[in-house]
C-alpha cells in the first residue's frame, strides 16, 4: 500500500525547491555584474613582498661626470613613464597625477649632480639653480621623514664608513614595476595606445 504526501508535505517541499530555484536563479544572474573585472585600472599600490638584501658601497655606475653613459645611467634611474603616475578613484571623471617619492628623489638626484658639474665646470648655472636648492632641501626632509637608525662600521675614528656592507630593503623593483604598469593602464586609459 502506497501512502500518498501529505498537502501539507507536498506545499513545504514545493515552497523549498521553488526557493531553491528562486536563489539559484538570481545568483546565476548576478554572478557576471558582482565578478565582472573593473575596467578602471588606474591605481597605484605596491606590493613589496619580503625584505632583500642589498649591498651598499662603491660603484663605477651613476658617477658625477656628465658623459653620455653617465647621463643615459642616471636618466634610466626614472621608468619609462617617467616619474608620474596616475589614478582615477571610482567616481572621478579624470585621474588625478601624482609623483613618486622614489623618482622624485632620484630626480633631484641627478639635479644635484648637474648643478655640481656646472659650478666645477665655471659654467653659469642659472638654469638648475632653484631647482637644486629645492632638491637638496627636499632630499633633507626626505631623509629625515623616512630615517635609517642602522649602524654602519667606520674605519677610523673621524668616522669614515667602511667602503661595502650588505643592509636589508624593501625590493624597489616591485615599485617600478607597480609605475610601469599603471603607466601602461593610463596610456590605455587615454587612448594614447
Amino acid at each position: 500500500m502506497i501512502i500518498a504526501p501529505s498537502s501539507k508535505c507536498q506545499w513545504a517541499l514545493g515552497s523549498i525547491l521553488g526557493l531553491i530555484l528562486a536563489v539559484l536563479t538570481i545568483f546565476s544572474w548576478k554572478t557576471p555584474w558582482t565578478t565582472k573585472i573593473p575596467r578602471n585600472l588606474l591605481t597605484f599600490s605596491v606590493n613589496f613582498g619580503d625584505p632583500v638584501v642589498h649591498w651598499v658601497g662603491d660603484t663605477v655606475h651613476y658617477q658625477l661626470e656628465r658623459t653620455e653613459e653617465s647621463d643615459e645611467e642616471w636618466e634610466r634611474l626614472i621608468p619609462s613613464g617617467g616619474h608620474l603616475v596616475h589614478v582615477q578613484a571610482d567616481d572621478s571623471v579624470s585621474p588625478e597625477t601624482y609623483t613618486v617619492t622614489l623618482f622624485h628623489q632620484l630626480e633631484c638626484l641627478d639635479v644635484l649632480r648637474k648643478e655640481y658639474i656646472c659650478r666645477t665646470e665655471r659654467q653659469p648655472c642659472s638654469e638648475t639653480d632653484a631647482l637644486a636648492r629645492h632638491c637638496l632641501n627636499y632630499l633633507r626632509q626626505s631623509i629625515l621623514c623616512n630615517l635609517d637608525a642602522g649602524l654602519e662600521s667606520t674605519r677610523n675614528v673621524q668616522g669614515l664608513v667602511t667602503r661595502g656592507y650588505d643592509t636589508v630593503c624593501r625590493d624597489w623593483t616591485k615599485l617600478y614595476d607597480e609605475a610601469e604598469r599603471n603607466n601602461k593602464a593610463y596610456l590605455e586609459h587615454s587612448g594614447l595606445t
